[in-house]
């Protein structure tokens, strides 16, 4: 008898006959299985801007949320143009080392006036639930509404991002697009060079909209003489 045959031999006695459980299968993403399930799984698509997860959550016709999803899709791409750059040239290490170049995740109000992650305010958050539909109440004004479909449970309204979420939209877009560019222009040797020109084009674009939002001066544009 070959000594592997009777390792498991030995096991199966050990167990009582009974052979180990494997180990379990990763839960499914999106998980679509209860509430609560699908609307974490779309804080967290929106977080990582999986804009194809995304949709297969969210069932409602909020306009405003539309067009997050169709600018964070663009967004989406923007970056992956750019890790392929990065990647081609300096391996998968560099994509890490220039940190995290675009974060979609929404922030909610939380106790104390703090801001929290809008994935972890709903896993804490109680679901109440009637039949095919259920709610989500986040905090005060602010609620999640789910329905049950053929294909699991969806969400049917989110709260859509602020006006500003677009802004940090074009930013993030611009910051991207003009880094792609500086690098295949400058075309950097060193993985502390491509940090380098990423820390420039991030200081140069948050400058660029500083600017924008900051009040005109007295006699520049607008003042009629």
């Amino acid at each position: 008898m070959s000594s592997f045959l009777a390792t498991l031999l030995m096991a199966g006695i050990m167990t009582g006959g009974q052979l180990v459980d494997p180990k379990p299968e990763p839960e499914p993403f999106p998980d679509l299985s209860d509430p609560k399930a699908a609307a974490f799984s779309l804080a967290v698509a929106l977080a990582q801007a999986d804009v194809t997860a995304a949709r297969a959550v969210y069932a409602g016709d909020q306009e405003l949320f539309l067009k997050y999803l169709e600018a964070l899709s663009k967004t989406k791409a923007n970056a992956d143009r750019l890790q392929r750059v990065i990647t081609d040239r300096f391996g998968k290490t560099a994509w890490t080392a220039i940190g995290s170049p675009m974060d979609a995740e929404m922030q909610v109000q939380g106790e104390n006036n703090s801001k929290v992650a809008m994935s972890a305010a709903i896993a804490v958050a109680e679901v109440k639930q009637q039949g095919d539909e259920a709610t989500i109440l986040l905090s005060k004004g602010l609620e999640l509404r789910l329905k049950k479909t053929k294909d699991g449970w969806r969400v049917t309204q989110f709260p859509g991002p602020s006006p500003w979420g677009f802004v940090t939209i074009a930013m993030t877009d611009k910051f991207l697009d003009e880094l792609t560019k500086e690098i295949e222009q400058v075309k950097p040797k060193k993985m502390y060079e491509l940090v380098a020109l990423a820390q420039r084009v991030q200081s140069k674009v948050a400058g660029e909209l500083s600017k924008a939002f900051s009040p005109e001066e007295p006699g520049k544009k607008g003042e009629r003489k």
